[in-house]
């Protein structure tokens, strides 16, 4: 780009993420939800990236099979507002595992640190794995 562009990034609750957008305060959100359908702002949906749930070298340590083994692990899960939470607290029902939710947070950084840190198991987009 030939313009100079000014990149300033907040992190908030979607409606009002989304009420900033529609009184084009903002320009564009990134979010773990799409639009909640009949919604009257004019916006767009676009998946950029697909969910996993655990480290490699977490499953290599697993006594039993896959996905069973996840119920041994300690477990750091999203607040309840976001739809990763959602969609895996669903998947874990669906698959009979009881996860031992050690701790929640509502900034996937933070959790991500306490992750590599090895505090416990947690679901996160794949392109964060590495």
């Amino acid at each position: 780009m030939n313009e100079s562009v000014r990149l300033i990034c907040l992190e908030d609750d979607q409606d009002y993420l989304l009420a900033d957008l529609s009184a084009n305060k903002i320009d564009c959100i990134s979010t773990d939800q799409p639009l909640q359908l009949g919604s009257h702002i004019k916006a767009y949906n676009h998946l950029l990236i697909e969910s996993g749930f655990a480290a490699e070298i977490l499953l290599k340590n697993c006594n039993e099979d896959l996905p069973q083994c996840l119920s041994d692990y300690p477990w750091l899960m999203q607040s309840k507002k976001s739809a990763l939470r959602t969609r895996l607290s669903s998947w874990l029902e669906k698959k009979n595992i009881a996860p031992n939710i050690v701790a929640i947070f509502d900034y996937s950084a933070l959790m991500k640190s306490f992750g590599q840190t090895g505090f416990g198991v947690f679901g996160s987009p794949t392109l964060i794995e590495e």
